[in-house]
């Protein structure tokens, strides 16, 4: 399975409308539609905690949760404190044990690794959401207690910046981004089973923001670049029937930035019509997730990852060792969040699907006693602790 293999070789030539500057800029001044249904689900969510206290765990209320907010509307106080933590984190010893993953060199190649370690069992199972809200928060409590952050992990809404993501304050290039977009490099040979995707002006390492020197230690496994140098142990993973990609391998974030993806996939339409028209748990993951596979349509989980895509963004098992992916699975963590506050009552304890991607082979259904837990990063919790973002390990919302 290669890059984001569940949906292997979409292709996405939509005719797009070039929007001008102008419209561009009264779209970002304008409350979206998305915003709304957030705004709506935040109020939802107070009066059904204020009036049902299993709605949420001790004193967490919405009042004292911790706010997560937009990149862009975070100062340029607030995200260069942020860009610090996750670079603090980048600096700090790893804790995952060498004889497991010898290639791992820092605490954020220990949230890398165990994402690599459980890729098979969270996408397109019961615990895809579930798995990477507590993924998120655990990564998110690390830079607040390792390193010493004050704020929250920032989300990026993507519609907001659909049809010019290189435009948006976490993707231009600045010393308050995350890096932009990669060299640009004409030729990008795929690998037969990569998705076909439109390309943008990127391609090579980025170069410039506070991650163009970034290392990316571990991988690839699932690379849909053909150039993306080997790990050393890729062999022998082949012969033990495991992902490869665990030894050592340094190199460059590389980022191909495509709003051609972005406009397909992540529109504030598809966003806006997932949260409506998803009437079930189910529905709603499947829809989100693009399963099963067809043309045209990746859904918007895999459009956020290939808005920026390459090296490792673009890699199913490696994603997270590129710092981008936190603030696109806060987001896809924020619409579960919205989907579940529009019927606060019910929802949050809704599951879908079975415990083995795309129920192959045949499993039985999740459900909300199933256990899950973060690897070194955090304790076993099960499927019902982390349904809310008021219960359980959790206190935080999204304003």
């Amino acid at each position: 399975m290669r890059a984001f293999g569940i949906c292997l070789c979409l292709v996405i030539y939509s005719s797009l409308v070039l929007t001008s500057k102008h419209h561009r800029l009264s779209r970002v001044l304008s409350l979206l539609d998305n915003d709304t249904l957030a705004a709506t689900a935040l109020d939802n969510l107070n009066l059904h905690s204020r009036t049902n206290h299993t709605a949420r765990t001790g004193n967490c209320t919405v009042e004292n949760a911790i706010k997560r907010r937009e990149w862009g509307d975070l100062t340029l106080g607030e995200r260069k404190q942020y860009i610090d933590a996750v670079l603090c984190l980048s600096r700090k010893p790893p804790i995952t044990p060498l004889s497991e993953f010898p290639g791992v060199r820092s605490r954020y190649d220990d949230f890398v690794a165990t994402h690599v370690n459980q890729t098979q069992d969270i996408h397109s199972t019961s615990r895809f959401l579930s798995w990477h809200r507590y993924y998120v928060w655990s990564y998110e409590n690390a830079l607040r207690t390792e390193c010493g952050y004050s704020g929250s992990q920032p989300y990026y809404n993507w519609a907001k910046w659909a049809d010019d993501p290189e435009a948006s304050p976490m993707f231009d290039g600045s010393e308050t981004s995350l890096s932009g977009n990669g060299a640009y490099i004409a030729e990008l040979p795929l690998f037969e089973d990569s998705p076909i995707l439109p390309r943008g002006r990127g391609g090579g390492c980025i170069h410039s923001g506070p991650f163009a020197n970034f290392s990316v230690n571990l991988g690839p496994i699932a690379a849909y670049w053909q150039d993306v140098p080997r790990n050393p142990d890729a062999e022998s993973a082949i012969l033990h029937r495991m992902p490869g990609g665990r030894s050592y391998n340094p190199r460059c974030i590389r980022r191909d930035i495509s709003k051609h993806v972005s406009m397909s996939a992540t529109s504030d339409a598809n966003v806006t019509d997932l949260i409506m028209n998803s009437h079930n748990y189910t529905s709603f993951q499947k829809t989100l997730e693009g399963t099963p596979a067809r043309a045209g349509f990746m859904g918007i989980h895999f459009g956020g990852h290939y808005t920026y895509g390459g090296d490792p963004g673009g890699d199913f098992y490696m994603s997270p060792g590129d710092p981008a992916f936190w603030p696109h699975h806060a987001s896809i963590d924020r619409i579960w969040w919205t989907w579940q506050n529009m019927e606060p009552e019910t929802r949050p304890w809704e599951v879908g699907l079975t415990l083995t991607m795309n129920d192959d082979p045949p499993s039985r259904l999740g459900s909300l006693d199933d256990s899950l837990d973060m690897g070194v990063n955090g304790r076993e919790y099960r499927v019902r602790d982390l349904v809310s973002s008021l219960r359980g390990p959790f206190c935080y919302i999204y304003v």
